[in-house]
């Protein structure tokens, strides 16, 4: 019982003002993606397990909660709003048109926090895009995930554009595989550029592999970077990825977005999940990745249907983060209350008065019990309310503000007293 004051490690309360917030946040980027044409859809908030156990790519298995159902099969609470929707399309709109654009905005659950996160509860909101394999799909991905950050407040945005594909062409290229080619995706990662070069010594890989190793650890990249590969890449795979990149950008230029992006080519996470264009958004103040996502060609065959695909997520709870700390958080003020109070034999009236201001838009509270005037106005102040209407038989209306408990917006109405 001694818990019982308390939330689990990775939950967390909201107060009124952060819920208010966060709900802002979420009904504007409900508002963008609808605007683009992405249809939202929900997801129950517990699958099966095999859903995630269908390829080792889609989810840590130790990182879910599980549970069981009455018949004993395992269910595992909602990882990745991605799985879940890749599922959904596969199995259930294989008869709608193509490509499919579709929003979610719903709560995860990881037993281990990824990351610097330590939320084992967090709101995800996301798109997918299934079912085209153009460069223009990536682009309109990643041009929406910078729009959504953006219009949760963040302003200052960095946008690392990676291809995994790429670097599987240059591992084929290099006739590298297994665990030399694990060690040097990590050391790439790490950016260990002294273990690199022993590396390229010990499997004497050649001057231009070399020289493509080097450019790939360049970050903050652009069109200069995709010249000087394809000046030293000669296999067909490599320079299909480069091009890639480089009709994303012209994309990303169109639509004026190209200042929030550079090319970071060494970003070589998940290599067997994503197959294609991967990226990462940043802010400032933030320790982890605001957004993140990438092309997924391979993901829907595990459901059924095969079909290319891309999508991004951002985490809502990261975004309110990043605005606080920002001091940008403009939005979380909580909206002005008018209160219904009323003497006593006069609830009726009141309660009828609240209705009619409830009707047309006014947020009303109602006092529960009958009350004097000075106690209407000390009341008012405790509520911080905006403006009062007090009910009894006075004649006259008065206008009054609330900052003190007699300077609050008073109505007083007559009425017969109920009853």
């Amino acid at each position: 019982m001694k818990w019982k004051y308390h939330t689990p490690d990775g939950f967390s309360d909201l107060m009124p003002k952060q819920c208010e917030a966060k709900k802002y946040i979420e009904s504007a980027l409900r508002r963008l993606f609808k605007s683009a044409g992405y249809d939202e859809v929900y997801t129950p908030g517990f699958e099966f397990a095999d859903v995630y156990a269908a390829d080792d790519e889609l989810g840590d298995l130790e990182s879910l909660f599980k549970t069981f159902d009455p018949q004993g099969r395992i269910l595992a609470s909602r990882f990745d709003g991605t799985v879940g929707v890749a599922r959904l399309a596969a199995t259930k709109m294989t008869r709608q048109p193509l490509p499919l654009r579709l929003s979610y905005i719903e709560d995860m659950y990881r037993y281990k926090p990824a990351g610097e996160s330590q939320l084992k509860e967090f709101t995800q909101a996301g798109l997918e895009l299934i079912g085209s394999d153009q460069p223009t799909a990536d682009g309109e991905i990643i041009a929406m995930a910078i729009q959504a950050a953006r219009i949760c407040g963040i302003s200052q945005i960095h946008v690392a554009v990676g291809q995994v594909d790429f670097f599987k062409s240059m591992l084929e290229e290099w006739e590298l595989t297994g665990e030399p080619a694990h060690d040097l995706v990590r050391m790439i990662d790490r950016k260990e550029i002294l273990a690199i070069e022993t590396f390229c010594d010990r499997y004497e890989l050649s001057d231009g592999a070399k020289q493509v190793l080097n450019i790939v650890l360049e970050s903050m990249g652009s069109y200069d970077q995709l010249a000087a590969l394809e000046s030293l890449i000669n296999n067909k795979r490599g320079r299909r990825a480069l091009q890639n990149l480089r009709e994303i950008l012209d994309y990303l230029a169109d639509r004026d977005l190209l200042q929030y992006v550079s090319l970071d080519l060494g970003m070589l996470q998940s290599l067997n999940y994503y197959t294609g264009m991967i990226f990462k958004g940043y802010t400032y103040a933030l320790g982890t990745p605001l957004f993140s996502g990438g092309r997924y060609d391979q993901v829907t065959k595990n459901f059924g249907s095969d079909w290319p695909a891309t999508g991004f997520s951002l985490s809502v709870d990261e975004a309110l983060t990043a605005v606080e700390r920002q001091n940008k958080c403009h939005f979380g003020t909580l909206p002005e209350k008018t209160g219904i109070a009323y003497a006593s034999g006069y609830r009726r009236t009141a309660l009828l008065k609240g209705k009619t201001l409830r009707d047309r838009g006014d947020i009303v509270v109602d006092a529960l019990m009958p009350m004097t005037k000075e106690e209407a106005g000390s009341w008012a102040q405790e509520q911080k309310l905006a403006k009062l209407y007090f009910i009894d038989n006075n004649m006259e209306d008065e206008q009054q503000s609330a900052e003190s408990a007699l300077e609050v917006t008073a109505v007083y109405e007559t009425e017969e007293q109920d009853g």
